[in-house]
């Protein structure tokens, strides 16, 4: 076998051929014009301080009408310059994240010094990542608008409740004074003229009407009619984004999509009343009551701004879901598109079945499936008595009871004592460096380019950039206590150009595998097959199905 570094070489080279292919297959893609366009975006106009490349770079405020406004201009602003997905087609999505990474992390002058065809796909990856990931994040800021909707609304009908409390004791007042006439035994006649003495003595029958109205609206946890106050404010917001976004659904129920056309078609008219024209199905009972109201004549309306909220309200709940998508973005996306195609999965069906123990018939599948269920629920019922953690309430719900504090014994104080006697102390930048000493985990940062770092001690500059970020010291603070030893901007620029959240992911990974296989310690535990994200074993158990 040749050597690491040999290896090493080759693999680099394929991976720069293969990259300076896929470049120039993008800027074939492209005319002429299309790519001045593109390097007009690397230079600085005379009235601004920095190029619009920076404006990629741009990452989401805090969802107020004022900054969902903002970023919904910056969204047009990044669909002006078109749809990048043509240009990269037929290069993996894993390697399109790759290279708007590396740009990302790029200045609009070092961009500059690269190659023509490598600086085109790396500013288009860049924009196309943009676009996928401004969805997304718009995405977000619509289900948080609708969540902050709801969350006002629950307050409103609380504090309405709260303030209806004097009426409601009044109102049982009466109707206990009411109860003592009749009670009296009086006949008929003068116990009607006694009730409506009493209740005359409190005010007129539709005043009276009135408060009981106003009790009954917020009786229960119905707090739906609190919400056309707050959904005005962000109506135009909310359709802007159904605009921009595209809502589609992943199932076959497209009552909800055809209900947001239907909102959609009629938004400008000024009645409150449309025909009653849309399936409700999709909307729970509370809404339908609000939404569909029977007039004395012409039968059955729709309340236009009731329907208008509840469709909003039910995508936030399906993106969530994801029954609803948004098409072009990447955490709501259609999940369909990510499935092998059925013609595919068939074959494999029954070699699956095998390797896991399963039927490989739907009806003895279902059978298994049933009697695995009812042998679990059994062994829950039998082992619940003695359950330390779970107890059943008069309502019939579970209820998880607090764990008890358990008291240390002396042996254990005893124990911690000896170890902090035999445990040197040591500080964090020499753990820092005896776990990269045997672990070696500084080989996962770099340049996003994947080629060798050009630093001075590249190892040193990772702990140090390690430890300034991970005390939240930060560059500048970190700079200080190291008395110029090095300075902010060298730490800054590790952390910026070689180290990623993925690469530290990595490195965690090694430092836990290691200290896991080769440390008796996590063995004493358990078998020691296995261990957790954080080293610490536990056993899985794999039960058959049918068993």
């Amino acid at each position: 076998m040749p050597s690491f570094r040999v290896l090493d070489d080759l693999a680099s080279e394929i991976r720069q051929a293969v990259n300076q292919e896929l470049f120039q297959q993008v800027l074939n893609r492209l005319s002429s014009d299309q790519i001045h366009t593109l390097n007009e975006l690397l230079i600085r106009s005379e009235n601004q301080h920095y190029s619009e490349f920076n404006r990629f770079k741009k990452l989401p405020k805090k969802p107020t009408l004022k900054n969902l406004k903002d970023h919904i201009n910056h969204f047009i602003w990044l669909q002006s310059h078109g749809d990048m997905t043509p240009f990269l087609n037929g290069i993996a999505p894993s390697k399109i994240k790759y290279f708007a990474a590396e740009a990302k992390s790029l200045s609009a002058s070092e961009l500059k010094d690269y190659s023509e065809p490598k600086r085109i796909t790396l500013l288009i990856c860049l924009i196309h990542q943009a676009q996928v990931k401004t969805k997304d994040h718009l995405a977000e800021m619509f289900q948080k608008r609708v969540g902050n909707i709801h969350k006002a609304s629950k307050q409103d009908h609380q504090d309405m409740k709260e303030q209806k409390q004097n009426e409601l004791e009044d109102l049982v007042s009466i109707f206990n004074d009411v109860l003592l006439v009749m009670a009296s035994g009086n006949d008929d006649t003068a116990s009607h003229e006694k009730v409506k003495e009493t209740i005359a003595s409190y005010g007129t029958i539709q005043a009276l009407l009135d408060k009981c109205e106003a009790v009954a609206s917020i009786k229960g946890n119905n707090y739906y009619p609190f919400i056309q106050k707050h959904y005005q404010k962000s109506r135009s917001t909310l359709f802007s984004f159904a605009d921009l976004l595209q809502f589609t659904s992943t199932s076959q129920d497209q009552t909800l999509v055809h209900a947001l056309e239907f909102v959609m078609e009629n938004r400008h008219k000024r009645t409150d009343w449309l025909p009653d024209e849309v399936d409700l199905s999709f909307a729970p009972d509370q809404w339908r009551r609000m939404i569909r109201v029977k007039q004395r004549v012409g039968g059955w309306l729709i309340h236009r701004r009731h329907l208008e909220a509840c469709v909003f309200s039910c995508i936030a709940t399906e993106l969530k879901s994801g029954d609803i998508c948004v098409p072009g973005s990447e955490s709501y996306a259609d999940y369909r598109e990510q499935l092998l195609p059925w013609e595919e999965c068939e074959p494999l069906i029954p070699e699956y079945c095998r390797e896991l123990g399963f039927p490989e018939n739907e009806v003895n599948f279902v059978k298994g499936l049933k009697s695995w269920m009812i042998q679990v629920s059994k062994q829950i019922d039998q082992e619940f008595p003695d359950n330390e953690h779970v107890s059943i309430n008069e309502d019939g719900e579970p209820v998880l009871r607090k764990v008890q504090k358990r008291e240390y014994k002396k042996s254990l104080k005893e124990l911690e004592e000896l170890i902090k006697e035999r445990l040197p102390e040591r500080n964090l930048i020499d753990i820092l460096c005896n776990v990269e000493h045997w672990v070696n985990w500084t080989r996962h940062f770099g340049p996003s380019s994947g080629s060798d770092p050009k630093l001075k001690n590249p190892r040193e500059r990772y702990i140090l950039t390690t430890f300034a970020y991970g005390c939240n010291l930060g560059p500048v603070q970190a700079a200080r206590h190291m008395r110029g030893d090095v300075t902010w901007n060298v730490l800054s620029y590790a952390n910026q150009k070689h180290i990623t959240a993925k690469k530290i992911d990595q490195a965690m990974k090694d430092i836990i595998n290691h200290y896991h296989h080769e440390f008796d310690l996590p063995k004493l535990w358990g078998t020691g097959e296995s261990a957790a994200a954080d080293g610490t074993p536990y056993d899985i158990y794999e039960e058959n199905l049918l068993a």
